[in-house]
């Protein structure tokens, strides 16, 4: 829920809510899950445009605060002593409550040096503390431990150059992170792992954007490296756990690229396609788990390839349709990059028709098919897998078959 308001034609503010909660039960070969997430925040955005040495400028400044609570227990899956039955829920063993807060606060400014060369910085402040109390193990409210990540700097600086009418070109320099989840803060006993840093990656580009044949067609191509420090990464300690750990640095160097046609354009009909892909070359440039160096191989879990083709098809009426045929690479399954995930296609196609009535009310009706082709591939993949007893590694979390579904929206029109 927002509100905004304009206070002058130089000041303006954005403030808004939001919350978020989930109820997730999964029962799993070697236990069951229970877990509940529900979070509130608060977002506001102050804004100033104004004219610097005759040329646009604007400067925005604001805050995000979150506050989450977070809350899991296990208990035994006792499918194994009634076959047949499915997953049976036993006595509990395990459960845990932690609180997360973060804050943040941002500074930005958007400057046109001259006609041609925009400048845009900002620089951001984030603070992220836990506290965790085990309810298992101190059902009366045990003791809660306060952990932070300390003050995390994010500075940001970039620049654009119009080359002509059209066609820009553009780099960029910023600074990120990646605070750990909550399963990789918790140690084997359940406790937070005080020695865990968060990912900090430097990351840079230069790309450009333009519009040819008379506007037809539109191009983008952007080639960027990041370079991360304190790598997170998890280790398996037990057949249903895993821990995070720092395991050193990675090159994250790649290029994106998109093209969109109009191919026809009418009064009555449009037809649109693209094409988008990616080249990436990530790896470990420095990791050492145990006795093992895996320093120079493959980022595990990331394909090399990534294509995407569609067409897009409008009428002036209100129907539409749009298609999508993507194309994943093969992706490596474990560090040692000795197992790889086969490379799959997926077609999506979806269909949408939009019309008022008595010109106040917005109606939108779609419907669609998933996986037309019915491919079986691996929706999510589950790195360095181990497996336990006679059954073998599960590195493969199948996708959903062809699938169908359909919606619709309604707007009330001022």
């Amino acid at each position: 829920m927002g509100y905004d308001h304009q206070f002058s034609q130089k000041w303006s503010i954005q403030t808004s809510i939001f919350s978020n909660y989930k109820d997730a039960y999964e029962p799993r070969p070697f236990n069951i899950l229970d877990e509940k997430i529900i979070s509130l925040g608060l977002r506001s955005n102050v804004n100033y445009k104004n004219r610097l040495f005759s040329l646009p400028f604007e400067l925005s400044f604001g805050t995000e605060l979150l506050t989450e609570k977070y809350g899991y227990s296990l208990s035994k899956n006792l499918y194994q002593s009634q076959p047949g039955q499915g997953s049976i829920q036993g006595e509990e063993f395990s459960a845990i409550k932690q609180n997360r807060n973060y804050t943040n606060y941002f500074l930005q400014m958007e400057f046109w040096i001259s006609k041609k060369l925009h400048l845009e910085t900002g620089l951001a402040l984030n603070t992220t503390k836990y506290s965790l109390e085990d309810v298992f193990e101190n059902n009366s409210g045990g003791q809660k431990m306060p952990f932070t990540f300390g003050n995390v700097w994010s500075p940001r600086v970039g620049l654009s150059y119009k080359v002509s009418n059209g066609k820009n070109i553009f780099t960029s320099v910023s600074k990120g992170f990646s605070v750990p989840s909550v399963a990789e803060t918790l140690t084997p006993e359940g406790q937070i792992n005080t020695n865990l840093k968060p990912e900090i990656g430097w990351n840079y580009e230069l790309g450009f954007k333009g519009n040819w044949l008379t506007n037809k067609v539109y191009t983008e191509v952007t080639f960027y490296s990041t370079q991360i420090e304190n790598l997170l990464v998890a280790r398996r300690t037990a057949e249903d756990q895993f821990v995070g750990i720092n395991a050193g640095s990675s090159s994250h160097t790649g290029l994106e690229f998109l093209v969109n046609y109009k191919i026809l354009e009418l009064t009555q009909l449009q037809i649109k396609p693209y094409f988008s892909g990616a080249f990436n070359t990530f790896k470990f440039k420095e990791f050492l788990d145990g006795d093992a160096n895996y320093s120079g191989n493959q980022l595990t879990g990331v394909p090399e390839k990534q294509f995407n083709f569609g067409v897009d098809l409008n009428t002036k009426n209100g129907f539409s349709v749009n298609t999508s045929f993507r194309t994943i690479g093969k992706i490596p399954l474990n560090d040692s990059n000795t197992k790889y995930s086969e490379r799959y296609s997926l077609l999506d196609i979806k269909t949408t028709y939009v019309f008022t009535i008595l010109k106040i009310l917005k109606i939108e009706l779609n419907a669609g098919i998933n996986n037309a082709l019915d491919t079986k591939y691996a929706a999510n993949i589950l790195p360095n897998a181990v497996g336990f007893g006679t059954a073998a590694p599960r590195y493969f979390y199948p996708g959903n078959p062809i699938n169908f579904y359909g919606g619709f929206s309604v707007s009330y029109v001022f």
